[in-house]
């Protein structure tokens, strides 16, 4: 199925099996863990969530969604670290753990593709909307963040998008860095269609399947480089580290020019002099949680 089919097709049902509520009395938040049904298709599967629900009294915002980096999910240190300041503060918010990872894993990860990923988070941006009553803050971290701006290109409603280190139309430069570091045969098995197992030594990442077919499905989030192709009226933030040898700043800034793409005037991008990729440690997430707050009181 083509991706804007995916996109127009994502559904969710109301049901949810093996919820676990963890109530936390003192910030009148409940943590509310399960599955979320999903239709399933082009190997789809339900998802493990994890859902800040303050007390109907405690918070109007708009509530916050978190769409992972490659491989990451809900004990990703972003996705935790967020988390806690949400239960803390009264905040709706929403993780999970995408098709093929952590317990989201009736399809298996060499299964999953990138097209499965961005339907996922289409899925969740939806249920957070129909749980809070409004669009939410969705921030998208690297690989998150790619798929982030593509559903603003295409248009979905966020009430303020978060981009941290975005690995925009990085299809390409992922599988210059793949092949550049993995052995004749399986570069031979690579282009001849076989998936293969990537382990990059230093990297946050686990050993990671890889194929032409997964990078087909990469590259249907590159999207046309042109001045204002994104039509956007809510508040756009980019946050990215320059220490960050994943997804290089200047890639985000010079190559792509991420600042050119969305026609809102209400956008920044800030650059973090000792920040890398993660942008998780304690200097770097204060900036997040400052932009976090900014967007909150819009």
């Amino acid at each position: 199925m083509a991706l804007t089919g995916i996109l127009r097709n994502v559904a969710v049902r109301a049901g949810r099996c093996s919820a676990q509520r963890v109530r936390v009395s003192r910030c009148l938040s409940t943590v509310e863990k399960g599955y979320l049904k999903q239709q399933q298709h082009q190997g789809q599967c339900d998802l493990w969530y994890h859902l800040v629900r303050p007390h109907d009294e405690c918070s109007k915002s708009p509530g916050i969604v978190y769409i992972p980096g490659f491989l990451s999910g809900t004990l990703g240190t972003k996705s935790q670290l967020l988390e806690e300041f949400c239960t803390r503060k009264s905040i709706p918010y929403l993780c999970y753990d995408p098709t093929g990872i952590g317990n989201s894993n009736s399809v298996q990860l060499p299964q999953a593709r990138l097209t499965n990923w961005v339907a996922d988070a289409v899925t969740m941006i939806n249920f957070m909307k129909e749980r809070n009553g409004k669009p939410p803050i969705v921030i998208g971290s690297s690989m998150g963040g790619a798929i982030a701006n593509f559903l603003a290109f295409k248009k979905q409603i966020f009430h303020s998008l978060i981009l941290i280190c975005p690995a925009i139309n990085f299809s390409d430069v992922f599988r210059e860095t793949v092949l550049s570091i993995i052995s004749k045969e399986d570069q031979n098995r690579f282009h001849g269609g076989e998936i293969i197992t990537v382990n990059i030594d230093g990297s946050e990442w686990e050993p990671f399947p890889y194929s032409l077919e997964i990078l087909e499905h990469m590259k249907h989030i590159d999207m046309p480089l042109q001045e204002n192709i994104i039509p956007t009226t809510y508040p756009v933030r980019i946050l990215h580290g320059m220490q960050d040898e994943t997804v290089p700043y200047r890639w985000t800034l010079s190559d792509v020019n991420v600042l050119q793409l969305y026609n809102t005037q209400d956008i920044s991008y800030t650059l973090i002099k000792n920040g890398d990729h993660e942008l998780s440690s304690e200097h770097s997430f204060r900036i997040i949680l400052s932009t976090v707050k900014e967007l909150l009181s819009y």
